[in-house]
């Protein structure tokens, strides 16, 4: 009882708000406030606090969807004939509630006599009936505003305000044919039962959409933005990386072709770090993504270029291998010789009396 008591006040102090609106757009903003605060109360209700249940609630859910329709026909009103909505039409438009003042009340006092008596079948027949013809009615009302139905539509279209009537009436014309098409394809009694859950959710959708409609695009935009400019830091980001990168494989390829000290057997990652003033990891990556190799195997390949570039310098000596991968900074003869294999294709025995032979023939022609 107490509930609703505190609905029919705020029906009350509604309708003394609404008598002190003095413009159209406060007016369409007050229709679209009430719509979504009945659709959020039944949403509350039925996911939440569950005040009613059983056939209270499907009592209060149909209230509140043919209330939606009506307000929703007030609205469209407005925007079609740009007149203010005269305090009789609220009323009319909450007369849905009416009907669950009606049930309450004979189900408070008669509660008995409903379960067996012929009452509790005519509120069935009622309920689930009569609410689809007061939907065809507002149906027809939302007709009779937008004639001629073309060129209405046409102006309501060319606003957002517009486009939102335009969708609210569309989305009642759904329902209805969801309930007609419901009973061609189950049974008769589906062609009186409009799916409320659906028509409450579609509308709020509607009306959220339209009404913050600019904002979810200016924050989509506000994301999308930030987000390129993170992604063309990053790529900035790389690529600054990418030509460092490369200014300092030019620097170590520059200092194997001026200097000499990396023919040093005691020469290694550690002494060329130090000696260029770069980490070893950086040195280690870069070669890595340029060489495709270690900076070890780096180092071994740019001793066996320097013997191939100046071998003409042995060919003339009685040198042996050994004495040769000793000045070429190896360790040993056998790291000499594989290292040799690896980047010429044969063992530096073969190679050197190759070139001795090639020479004595020229020398000889």
């Amino acid at each position: 009882m107490s509930l609703l008591i505190i609905l029919t006040s705020l029906q009350f102090l509604t309708g003394i708000y609404f008598y002190h609106i003095n413009s159209l757009r406060e007016e369409r903003g007050f229709f679209l406030r009430f719509m979504m605060g009945i659709i959020l109360f039944v949403f509350i209700n039925h996911f939440l606090t569950s005040i009613f249940t059983g056939t209270d609630q499907q009592f209060i859910y149909s209230s509140v969807s043919l209330c939606v329709a009506s307000v929703s026909s007030l609205y469209i009103r407005n925007n079609s004939i740009e007149q203010q909505t005269s305090p009789y039409l609220l009323l009319i438009a909450l007369f849905p509630f009416v009907l669950f003042y009606v049930y309450y009340f004979l189900n408070l006092i008669f509660s008995e006599q409903l379960l067996r008596g012929e009452i509790f079948h005519l509120l069935d027949f009622f309920y689930h009936n009569f609410q689809t013809f007061l939907l065809m009615g507002s149906i027809a009302y939302d007709l009779f505003i937008l004639k001629p139905l073309s060129s209405k539509i046409r102006m309501l279209s060319s606003s957002l305000d517009g486009t939102l009537a335009l969708a609210l009436f569309a989305s009642k014309f759904c329902m209805l044919l969801v309930s007609i098409g419901s009973g061609f394809m189950y049974h008769f009694g589906y062609f009186f039962k409009i799916p409320n859950s659906l028509y409450l959710s579609l509308v709020f959708l509607l009306i959220f959409y339209f009404r913050f409609s600019y904002k979810i695009k200016a924050l989509i935009l506000q994301v999308r933005y930030a987000h390129d400019i993170h992604k063309s830091l990053e790529m900035k980001s790389v690529n600054e990386k990418l030509e460092k990168e490369k200014f300092i494989f030019q620097q170590i390829q520059q200092y194997f072709c001026h200097k000499l000290d990396y023919l040093d057997k005691e020469f290694d990652l550690h002494t060329f770090a130090s000696r260029t003033k770069l980490s070893k990891k950086e040195i280690e990556t870069i070669i890595r993504k340029e060489e495709n190799c270690s900076f070890a195997s780096f180092l071994k390949r740019k001793r066996i270029q320097y013997c191939m570039d100046h071998i003409e310098d042995f060919i003339g000596i009685e040198e042996t291998i050994y004495s040769l991968a000793s000045d070429l900074g190896f360790k040993s003869l056998s790291s000499f010789i594989h290292a040799f294999k690896k980047e010429v294709g044969c063992s530096p025995y073969i190679y050197l009396h190759n070139k001795r032979q090639n020479l004595l023939e020229l020398k000889g022609n």
